[in-house]
């Protein structure tokens, strides 16, 4: 009888042992799934979210991973580029101080690449340009936002840096992509197909500045044109040579091989009447124009400024007499600036304002 009261008993607690074993690992299970589910509640949801507010770098299409020293965010959501770290990975070379000033100033600086110079100075948002191209002078521009210097480092907003730079810069939320304009247009070069009716797209220098202003130089039937991005024509492709300027946003065209200037509406500016015509200045803006085998000078809007009489306008340089190339003389002539001319072997300086010439220039 205890002999089978004590078998009983052995069943009774194997059952109970079993039935702990069960609670416990339902509970075991229990605080597994309950775990999961905070981490698909909470922590995922965290995570995407931290991904999608961390900014994000492409240049030329390519992701820049390390972005410590280059990105500076603000508060309110503006992001500065370091230029001394940006410009290398833009084609550009950086220098402190000021171009052709031989002082290592970190308060100033410009970045140089084959084709330009741009100056850049802590707590302005102005800003120069030198086309290394043309020698002609310096040109001005001004920025949304205040160069800003921290930790000894020069910052420029990302979307004036692309300015500044002739760079195209696209935002979407965090991610900043960056496309230099001989990145473009190789692109729109192999994508040609997709931009219309068109064989080529102009890889002239001055003409690659114009994509940073929603204009694409194009070519169709050995004639150029412009479009913008979206594909709308702005200039017909009609012209047999153009070439873009940035100072005026305009372009300086050619038919049958008579010269004039038109706008980015489209618009003349000055009639195709010349046989020649370029930029000389840039403040203000002047052109030499040639016609009949002489030289004069008109303004931005056509006027002229230098009647086109003279063999010569602006004066070389003699590097034996330590002399510069001379074009504008500011303020010769009763505060009046002056042009230099030539007629014959005299060089005189001819008055802008009043239109006539004033003294000989002895050089």
């Amino acid at each position: 009888m205890d002999l089978l009261q004590t078998e009983k008993q052995k069943i009774k607690n194997n059952q109970t042992n079993r039935n702990k074993k069960i609670v416990l690992i339902l509970l075991f299970i229990s605080i597994i799934l309950f775990i999961i589910l905070l981490i698909a509640i909470y922590i995922i949801p965290r995570t995407s979210t931290e991904s999608s507010d961390k900014v994000r770098l492409y240049i030329n299409n390519q992701e820049i991973k390390e972005l410590n020293q280059i990105l500076l965010e603000f508060e309110n959501g503006d992001i500065y580029v370091s230029l001394s770290e940006i410009s290398k990975l833009t084609n550009y070379n950086y220098f402190n101080g000021e171009y052709m000033v031989y002082t290592e100033d970190k308060t100033k600086c410009y970045l140089q690449n084959d084709n330009q110079v741009v100056g850049f100075e802590a707590d302005s948002d102005k800003i120069y340009k030198y086309d290394l191209t043309t020698k002609i002078g310096y040109q001005y521009y001004t920025l949304v936002n205040n160069v800003v210097l921290y930790n000894e480092k020069l910052y420029v907003e990302v979307q004036d840096f692309g300015h500044a730079c002739n760079l195209v810069v696209a935002l979407n939320g965090k991610k900043i992509s960056i496309s230099t304009t001989e990145y473009l247009t190789q692109y729109y070069q192999t994508n040609i197909t997709t931009l219309g009716d068109y064989t080529a797209v102009s890889n002239e220098y001055n003409n690659q500045k114009a994509m940073c202003y929603n204009m694409i130089v194009v070519e169709a039937n050995n004639n150029l044109g412009v479009i913008n991005q979206a594909k709308q024509t702005i200039i017909g492709t009609k012209y047999e040579t153009m070439e873009f300027e940035e100072a005026t946003q305009s372009f300086i065209v050619s038919i049958n091989n008579r010269y004039g200037i038109i706008s980015k509406e489209g618009k003349a500016k000055v009639d195709l009447k010349y046989d020649e015509i370029r930029t000389i200045n840039y403040s203000p803006v002047l052109y030499e124009v040639k016609q009949n085998g002489l030289y004069g000078v008109i303004d931005e809007k056509g006027n002229i400024m230098v009647d086109i009489s003279y063999k010569k306008i602006g004066f070389d340089g003699d590097s034996s007499k330590n002399l510069d190339a001379l074009i504008l003389v500011e303020g010769i002539d009763n505060g009046d600036d002056g042009i230099v001319v030539m007629s014959s072997q005299t060089r005189k300086i001819w008055n802008c304002k009043y239109r006539k010439w004033t003294s000989n220039l002895r050089v």
